[in-house]
Parts: structure tokens; sequence; C-alpha cells
């Protein structure tokens, strides 16, 4: 009962408190004053769950999706619109997608009917899928090659960061009382992660290779969902706003665009084209 409890903490009480999220997908463009969106898309449509979106290229988007009564995962091609399902699990629902690097397939996390959870391998043509790592309860991966893997894991008590080298096939505890949200930050040899140890939750950085961790900033507010749009500035998503915080320059974050224009409720998972041109927000 307690392991199926944390399950709930972690995973579905996402879909309880987000029934009916969008998934909007907008142009972005530098400007002289910061950027500018345009062009917004929901590209969901759906009722129920959508979310945690990933690009799996600059011309395609994959993201979690209701059908059913279980969460299977979307492929959405931008060009064409066309939106397509690569897996169908009937013993449980599939979340966080992600392409695994130097290959066309991707991964996800697959919550059993039974409460288990697991992370998963699935071939992109067929769907067909394989157990990626045994006994390790990954929620929110993010890989940085096709071999080593970072991950916030189920603990006892918080999710904990867990660097795991497939192909020694081991896993290092780095961090406990970490946030969901995990990226690869552009243009360094380093990902970020959410520290909520303190009243304030923070913005760390992590080098791949040396597991050297260092304090970025503060976030504004504790809301864990961030996107690094250049090696400098990230994004926060804050109710029905976007705010952005220069790490070089700025001392307070400020407002991304006028969030009137946006007119997206309870903003949450962000994320943004490798070429960036575009981000996904997921919100109501």
């Amino acid at each position: 009962m307690k392991k199926i409890t944390i399950l709930i903490l972690f995973i579905a009480s996402t879909i309880v408190s987000q029934t009916n999220t969008e998934v909007f997908l907008f142009d972005i463009k530098k400007t002289e004053t910061g950027y500018e969106l345009t062009n917004k898309k929901n590209i969901s449509t759906n009722e129920g769950y959508d979310s945690q979106p990933h690009f799996y290229d600059n011309y395609a988007l994959l993201f979690a999706s209701s059908r059913n009564g279980q969460t299977d995962i979307v492929k959405y091609t931008i060009d064409t619109g066309i939106k397509e399902f690569i897996n169908y699990s009937p013993e449980g629902g599939e979340y966080s997608p992600q392409r695994i690097p130097g290959t066309d397939d991707i991964s996800a996390v697959r919550l059993d009917n039974t409460g288990l959870q697991r992370f998963y391998r699935y071939d992109i043509n067929t769907g067909n899928s394989k157990q990626i790592i045994r006994n390790l309860e990954v929620a929110y991966p993010l890989w940085a090659s096709n071999k080593l893997l970072f991950s916030a894991v189920i603990g006892e008590k918080s999710l904990e960061l867990v660097k795991s080298d497939l192909k020694n096939k081991t896993n290092v505890l780095l961090e406990k009382n970490i946030g969901r949200s995990l990226h690869c930050i552009p243009g360094t040899n380093s990902i970020s992660f959410i520290s909520k140890k303190k009243p304030l939750w923070e913005i760390f950085s992590i080098d791949i290779t040396t597991s050297t961790i260092n304090k970025i900033t503060n976030l504004d507010d504790n809301y864990e969902d961030i996107a690094w749009i250049s090696k400098d500035v990230v994004l926060q998503a804050k109710k029905n706003q976007l705010l952005q915080f220069n790490i070089k320059t700025d001392s307070v974050w400020k407002e991304l665009i006028n969030k009137d224009s946006l007119q997206i409720q309870n903003i949450s998972r962000i994320t943004i084209s490798p070429d960036k041109t575009k981000i996904a927000i997921v919100g109501e």
C-alpha cells in the first residue's frame, strides 16, 4: 500500500489536478526586447489529459495523451498536423516520452494497472517495448546520451536524482528531494534540476561527466516547470505566465510575454525545439 501511495503522489496526482490539459504550439522568435510568441495552435484537442511534450526533432513532437481510459504516446507531425499513437499497452499507461539519442526509438515511463512502474524503450514503427532499467522506478527521465540517463526516480519520501550508466549497468544517487523538471543546458556539458530542500526552490546545474553540482538561481516562487532557450536564458511556467531569467545579467525574473496574449491558464510543462524556433506549452 505504501508503494501505491507514492506512485499516486508523483504520477497520478498530476492527472487528477490537471484533468483537461492541452498542448499548445507556438513559433518563438528572438526580438530586440526579448522574445515573441506567434501562431498559437492547440495540437492535442482532446478530452482529458494531454501533457509532457518533448520534441522528437524540429519537425515532430511527442506527448502523453488520454485514449480509451488510459494514457498513450502520440507523435505529432508539425507540418501536416497528423497525430499518430505509437503504442498501445493495455496493461498500463505511458508517460514522459522522449527520443533516445542516436536512435529513432523513444523511451517512456509505464505505470501498469497493478501499480508497477518501470522505464521502457519503444520501437517507433511497431510500438514494441522492452524494459530499459530494472528495479528502478523512473518517473521523469532525461537522456544525456543513448548510454547515459539522468532521472527523477521515486524514493522513500521524495523524488531523487539518479545517474544511470546503461553500458556499465550502474545507478548512482546524486541528490534527494528534487523536482520533476530535468533539462540539458544548451551549449554546455551540464543538465539542470530543481532542488526542493529549501523553502524557496532552487535551480542547480550538474556536470554530466564529473557530477559537479552548482547553484544557478532561485525560482520565482515554487513552480517547478522550466526550460532553457539558450545557455544563459531559462524560462519558468507560473500560473498563466511565462517568466524568463538571464543567469548572466538578471537579478529578478521577468515576464517573457504578456500573459493576456497567451490566454492559457495553469501553465505547467514547457519545452523548446532543438532549433529554438518553436515552443510547446501545456495548460488549460
